[in-house]
């Protein structure tokens, strides 16, 4: 090509997408990463293009297609999204730590890195009942210091955060949001212990009183489970 350049996204870097076609005019008007269609145009979702409201119609991950219409809604939604990780392999071992493979079951999968950092049996007993909480409020201290050490951007990499029905025992876990992994995770294992010793500045140096924490430390307006389980 006489411009390859016009071949290379500044807006992405998967290569699988998805059209996202207007039904009233058999038009497509935007094309986004198949990883972000789940969470922005499932159906029923209220998707906001340049200023216009539309209504997802339907989604087909494998056809790469969703469909909308423009709506007038006096609303918007949110995916509550319910992630299950399951270790497919690891990599490095230091500490407590696993590095490796990931895929995240349900209605989708994705194949992705992440980094997952154990929780030693003496603070599961110093713990006890606080385990579940304790282990939700550590993760979003460990996932708020991750740009404070590695070049990215904060929807590059999410953690686990698991609500008060898991059942799977508490960890430490972050995730390279793109289909198989940006390599961010990779980049803070490497500099894991200085990753934690941040992660402590975080919650040592904020002036709130509150048990629960507030938005300066540990409360995160993107948790999907709204902070929930970080008070008992």
């Amino acid at each position: 090509s006489s411009a390859p350049q016009r071949a290379v996204s500044l807006r992405s870097i998967e290569e699988a997408r998805v059209a996202v076609v207007d039904e009233t005019l058999d038009r497509e008007i935007e094309s986004i990463e198949r990883s972000a269609a789940p969470f922005q145009v499932y159906e029923g979702a209220v998707y906001m293009h340049q200023g216009q409201t539309y209504l997802c119609r339907s989604l087909d991950l494998d056809g790469g297609l969703a469909v909308v219409r423009p709506a007038r809604v006096k609303y918007y939604t949110r995916l509550r999204d319910a992630k299950i990780i399951t270790l497919a392999g690891s990599g490095e071992h230091v500490m407590a730590l696993g590095f490796g493979e990931e895929s995240a079951e349900g209605d989708v999968r994705m194949q992705t890195q992440v980094l997952a950092v154990g929780i030693p049996d003496v603070a599961r007993r110093l713990l006890g009942e606080r385990l579940l909480e304790s282990a939700h409020a550590a993760v979003h201290a460990l996932w708020a210091a991750v740009p404070l050490l590695i070049l990215c951007d904060a929807s590059d990499v999410e953690a686990e955060c698991s609500g008060p029905g898991a059942h799977r025992t508490p960890r430490l876990l972050l995730y390279d949001t793109h289909e198989g992994g940006s390599g961010v995770v990779q980049a803070a294992a490497r500099v894991l212990p200085e990753l934690l010793s941040r992660a402590l500045d975080i919650l040592e140096q904020c002036d709130c009183q509150d048990e629960a924490g507030c938005p300066c430390c540990v409360q995160l307006p993107v948790c999907n489970e709204y902070n929930s389980s970080e008070w008992g």
